[in-house]
């Protein structure tokens, strides 16, 4: 378990354990702090099946990917739980959550944001890769200039009730370009999740400012509070990782998050 740290220009990496638990952290790095070019990612886990649970951490920063888990158990492949993540990235940020190989991926309740410019396939907010059962519900996830989502041989069996936003491109299924419209068809998912710019705060701070998102969401039994120890509205919560409105995202934190105890590293200039 790796609980309550701050990680400061530096990264996280779990290799070929079956139960791993990574939950309300912050990952921040600072430009230029890594090679130019390198492979940054903020949270990385390679599992042996099992169980995988990253949930309440804020990933925010000049990473080049977000969040990565991948399972390499060659018979039984574990579950992965992706709940109530900030995932934001300025102009570095070409992944923000790339999931693949588990058997069940569970990813709820995230917010996420990309900037970057490049207007390639290689840019996704989303990319899910050889897993047999996704569900995908309750996030909100926006990709200014690449991909919302990249999907690859997985079977999205309980998608729903996202918000979803891109002004440049759409969606990738099976390497081909799709609309909204033309991916909710081919996946057979979808069908209450919505295109709609959420209208974030800053680039930084992913509470959302567009009033249609309120209650949008469904409830999900195992979840009942936010990345910041909110309950969520038992009938009608919020999308996203943010269940209220904050006027500062520093106020909010600072008031509302409890942290029982504090681990800091700083790896400064790999250079």
């Amino acid at each position: 378990k790796i609980n309550n740290c701050i990680f400061f220009n530096s990264l996280f990496e779990v290799s070929m354990l079956d139960t791993v638990t990574i939950a309300n952290n912050r990952f921040f790095v600072e430009k230029d702090k890594f090679y130019p070019g390198s492979d940054v990612i903020a949270i990385y886990v390679t599992a042996i099946g099992g169980k995988t649970t990253i949930s309440k951490n804020y990933v925010e920063g000049f990473y080049k990917h977000g969040i990565v888990t991948s399972d390499y158990h060659s018979t039984k492949p574990g579950t992965v739980t992706i709940e109530n993540n900030s995932i934001c990235g300025t102009t570095a940020m070409l992944k923000a959550l790339n999931c693949n190989g588990s058997a069940t991926a569970n990813i709820f309740y995230n917010s996420i944001y990309s900037s970057h410019t490049d207007t390639s396939t290689a840019n996704s907010a989303l990319i899910i890769s050889s897993i047999k059962n996704v569900n995908l519900k309750n996030n909100i996830i926006y990709n200014k200039n690449g991909l919302i989502a990249d999907i690859q041989s997985s079977l999205l069996t309980g998608s729903d009730y996202n918000v979803f936003f891109s002004d440049k491109k759409f969606f990738r299924y099976e390497g081909v370009s799709k609309t909204f419209a033309d991916f909710k068809t081919v996946t057979n998912s979808d069908l209450h999740s919505i295109f709609l710019n959420p209208k974030y705060t800053s680039d930084s701070d992913l509470h959302y400012k567009n009033d249609t998102l309120n209650g949008f969401a469904i409830p999900i039994a195992q979840i009942s509070d936010d990345i910041q120890n909110k309950k969520r509205d038992v009938i009608h919560p919020n999308p996203g990782a943010f269940e209220t409105k904050a006027d500062s995202l520093l106020d909010d934190i600072n008031k509302d998050l409890t942290v029982t105890s504090v681990g800091t590293l700083d790896m400064g200039n790999n250079t």
